[in-house]
């Protein structure tokens, strides 16, 4: 008769556990391994294209933000200039805050005198609006261009 460790003879009082063969599990796992590829290479496309819809998003708001903060640029420095022509100013400030490259037939700089009766032009008290047109195209990886236009505008109070 020979004891285990915990005191009981081997053979007596003690069950045996039936454990299935492995050989089953291992068939069943087999089986789905390409499941798994051809759910991810049918996944995977609609995630390149919500990750790059995303990108071109967040390029959008920058540029808006960028023509939004020229036609801000262009409207201060024309409604603070004292000498010389507030126009040719307002466009040289919006054109260094925009890397873009706007062009001249982008700004365009208007004067409204808020005076009663109406002043001269570009006289105190008036107001300065600056709007920037700027053309954006999306595409999707070159196909389907589309052009949206992205419009600012910002007004300033002339200054004395």
């Amino acid at each position: 008769m020979s004891f285990t460790r915990a005191g009981t003879q081997t053979g007596q009082g003690l069950r045996r556990h039936h454990r299935r063969p492995a050989a089953p599990l291992r068939a069943r796992a087999r089986e789905s391994r390409g499941q798994s590829t051809v759910e991810l290479a049918l996944v995977l496309p609609l995630l390149a294209l919500v990750l790059f819809a995303c990108l071109k998003v967040g390029l959008a708001f920058f540029s808006y933000e960028q023509v939004a903060s020229a036609a801000n640029a262009g409207a201060r420095a024309a409604a603070v200039n004292h000498g010389g022509d507030p126009t040719v100013a307002a466009r040289a400030a919006a054109q260094s805050m925009s890397p873009t490259g706007l062009s001249d037939s982008q700004i365009s700089v208007s004067y409204v005198s808020t005076a009663s009766p109406p002043g001269a032009s570009w006289s105190y008290p008036g107001t300065v609006t600056v709007t920037v047109d700027y053309p954006m195209t999306f595409s999707l990886f070159g196909q389907l261009p589309q052009t949206y236009d992205l419009q600012a505008s910002a007004t300033k109070r002339l200054e004395r």
